[in-house]
């Protein structure tokens, strides 16, 4: 009897035993799920997040501002024909993403259409089931919706698109970006025409103070940033033009003098050329 007692409640440990491991390893595979998801996010949830949603048969652009709690929704005409760049011409801004994907490039000639357009960094999108956003972005932007706490704004853009730069200065003029007043040069090291105007746009449109745009005397492969103090390491400004270049070198250089700028922001054939 005390050898059957004995046998059962070891079977109770060891059940127990399992499921503690059960548990244990299902808070380890969401843990590792969720830090995934955090890390391939598009958005940190702090910043502007701007996004180019083509489903349901038309196309918005959403800028959600969480310093704000605004989102601003812009209808754009579902027929827009746009420059598309790196060589493929004029096409309609609804087609870009299929035009992308015969060269398995998509996702970035939508975005960088659509930046090119506004001249305004833009991340993010969404097409009949395709996105970029990760779980975790999009739980986030659902809970906006549901929350209903945001302030949301509205406005069609039919007939307005000639007058773009204007309205992205309107609505999402950064006031932190504008009050470091941080003077900011922009070279064309790409060897491909417009590429320092394209820039500018992106910068100024938002507030960022543009004083020099000129050729860089060298062609670059990498893009790359300069900066003429280390304090500027931490300005809101370098943490903004990071976000438009992506992931590149920051350059202490003691001289920058020859620019009139305290930052110079060196255009190189990365940006210019198909990813």
């Amino acid at each position: 009897m005390n050898k059957a007692k004995s046998k059962s409640n070891k079977n109770k440990a060891f059940f127990r035993l399992g499921l503690w491991f059960l548990a244990i390893l299902t808070l380890v595979l969401i843990g590792a799920a969720g830090y995934k998801a955090v890390k391939s996010s598009v958005w940190d949830g702090q910043n502007r997040l701007g996004l180019i949603d083509l489903s349901r048969g038309q196309i918005e652009l959403i800028n959600y501002l969480p310093a704000e709690k605004k989102e601003y929704i812009w209808e754009i005409p579902a027929d827009l024909e746009v420059d598309v760049p790196f060589g493929y011409g004029r096409y309609q801004l609804r087609k870009v993403f299929q035009l992308g994907e015969l060269d398995g490039i998509g996702e970035p000639l939508l975005l960088r259409t659509a930046s090119n357009l506004f001249g305004l960094k833009i991340d993010a999108f969404r097409l009949e089931g395709k996105t970029n956003l990760s779980w975790w972005d999009r739980l986030r932007i659902n809970f906006i919706g549901l929350t209903k706490s945001w302030q949301t704004t509205r406005l069609n853009l039919t007939g307005q698109i000639g007058r773009l730069d204007q309205i992205v200065n309107e609505n999402l003029f950064d006031s932190q970006l504008a009050k470091e007043a941080i003077a900011i040069a922009v070279l064309n090291a790409s060897g491909e025409a417009g590429e320092a105007n394209l820039v500018t746009r992106l910068i100024t449109n938002l507030g960022g103070h543009v004083v020099t745009i000129g050729n860089s005397d060298q062609q670059r492969e990498k893009s790359e940033i300069w900066v003429g103090s280390a304090g500027l390491k931490n300005s809101v400004t370098l943490k903004f033009l990071k976000a438009i270049l992506g992931p590149v070198p920051v350059k202490l250089e003691s001289n920058l003098l020859q620019y009139r700028s305290d930052i110079v922001v060196v255009v190189g054939r990365d940006y210019a050329t198909l990813p």
